[in-house]
């Protein structure tokens, strides 16, 4: 498995040119997969320590992966789509290869946005023409995105050197590399977790027909800020009510409550419970909230699925998500679409 988790099989696909017949010779293959190795090494020094023995940093590069007898095009196919990032090593004969081609096409099939929003780490090995870039990587008025330079004119930077004297050479700009990637991985590490936890969740009861309806709950005080949610979920699910409507209202904490999100979760799928400031109630709205949990799923009119999680903004631990097995989430933004 690799280090980011289900469901990708590899952490970093390394996407570059060989063109041997075009560049001359093995030199422009030889470099590219000297910088890969490189990144690859940094990367496993810097994460392999974070997690189990069976959770190492994984990297495709074909040159070590592909075995004679392979279905090329199907085989790399489907190791570019089980990749977390792909990291594009630019030549000026990169995009004159159809499998250099074959692969940032496949990468990019269904992706919007610039490289970093759909995590590809382009790196420029010689300045290029216009002609030479992606289309892909470019911006809506066909400039290029911004990269990472390993040129030294013409020439990738250190050329024709090889192995650990490459390296040397080129040590600054594969550790400022290894620290984008490492802080990438590290995220998507941790919204993997956090989807997987709210999958086994929402699996764990059976399904109900229809879309999904999540209540979003949060505090009078952070109407606001609930509101900035609402409007990032709203794209993913259902989500009720449209204006905020929490356990605590103006009523004094441990008070009476009034009409709250009781009288909604019947119908919805689950509830969710911002936890924005550290001297909010969210300890005891976790326990209101598990109580009513508790008892609509003894209620013969229940909803088949009933998820419960917290969206916290406040660093460190919540005790009593803790307690309940309530999974903690940090942005709503890794809330899987419809919780599918």
């Amino acid at each position: 498995m690799s280090y980011v988790g289900d469901p990708y099989e590899y952490d970093i696909f390394f996407s570059y040119a060989y063109a041997e017949a075009r560049a001359g010779g093995a030199g422009l293959g030889e470099w590219s997969r000297d910088i890969a190795q490189g990144i690859a090494e940094g990367l496993s020094l810097a994460l392999n320590a974070d997690g189990p023995e069976d959770r190492p940093v994984k990297v495709f590069r074909d040159n070590i992966e592909l075995t004679p007898g392979t279905n090329l095009t199907k085989s790399l196919r489907e190791h570019v789509k089980s990749s977390a990032v792909i990291v594009v090593i630019l030549s000026r004969f990169y995009w004159g290869q159809q499998w250099c081609r074959d692969e940032l096409t496949w990468w990019s099939d269904g992706k919007t946005g610039k490289p970093e929003d759909f995590d590809c780490f382009p790196i420029l090995s010689q300045s290029l023409s216009d002609s030479h870039w992606p289309p892909m990587l470019t911006d809506e008025a066909r400039k290029p995105y911004t990269v990472q330079s390993y040129t030294k004119g013409d020439l990738p930077k250190g050329f024709p050197l090889k192995g650990d004297a490459l390296r040397a050479v080129l040590a600054e700009e594969i550790s400022a590399t290894v620290t984008m990637l490492v802080s990438k991985l590290r995220d998507l590490r941790k919204r993997a977790e956090a989807t997987r936890k709210l999958r086994a969740i929402y699996a764990s009861s059976p399904s109900s027909p229809g879309d999904v309806v999540i209540f979003l709950e949060a505090e009078p005080a952070d109407g606001d800020r609930r509101s900035m949610i609402y409007s990032k979920l709203i794209s993913k699910m259902k989500v009720i009510p449209q204006s905020n409507l929490g356990y605590i209202s103006t009523a004094q904490i441990g008070g009476p409550i009034g009409l709250g999100p009781k009288a909604f979760i019947p119908d919805c799928d689950g509830m969710i419970l911002l936890h924005r400031r550290a001297d909010d109630a969210i300890e005891l709205r976790i326990l209101k909230a598990s109580r009513d949990r508790q008892e609509l799923l003894a209620s013969p009119d229940r909803k088949q699925r009933l998820l419960l999680g917290v969206l916290s903004e406040v660093p460190g631990p919540v005790p009593s998500a803790s307690v309940f097995g309530i999974p903690v989430i940090e942005d709503a933004d890794i809330l899987p679409d419809g919780l599918q």
